[in-house]
């Protein structure tokens, strides 16, 4: 903040903001993903590896193993990502990791994530006109938790 006040003070002759002269254009994005970088391998071995038990677990398991398949889709090695990113694909496996552990440990968390997925799904159903054929096709699949 105070760097852009600076930059601010500094162009006030120039017309124009100093500031991207010595800055990346979405810096603020920029740091959030080299800190989500750094973080999330280091979160992937913080977090125990949990098998799901309950049925907030089992969804939430299926849903992202469902993502992570999607993302390395038509690769010889399935474990690597289709553009090539593993950061995101370890971003993703953090993420489950994560709230598998808070939903079998945690009963309050547990309760918090039901709630999550009820108001994902019925945001979903309310506000995506065009998936009704991908509702027909998952209520078809049902998947056996």
């Amino acid at each position: 903040m105070a760097i852009e006040k600076l930059s601010l003070q500094l162009s006030k002759n120039e017309k124009k903001s100093s500031w991207a002269n010595f800055t990346p254009r979405h810096l603020k994005l920029h740091l959030a993903k080299q800190i989500i970088n750094y973080t999330v391998p280091k979160l992937n071995r913080l977090i125990p590896t949990r098998k799901p038990r309950c049925i907030v677990s089992k969804i939430i398991d299926h849903s992202f193993m469902d993502i992570t398949r999607m993302l390395c889709e038509g690769q010889k090695d399935k474990k690597k990502p289709l553009f090539g990113d593993d950061n995101f694909i370890r971003l993703v496996d953090a993420t489950r990791r994560t709230l598998l552990f808070m939903a079998e440990e945690d009963p309050y968390y547990r309760i918090w994530l039901e709630i999550l997925l009820l108001s994902l799904y019925l945001n979903v159903k309310n506000n995506a006109p065009g998936l009704e054929i991908a509702e027909k096709i998952f209520t078809e699949k049902r998947y056996v938790l």
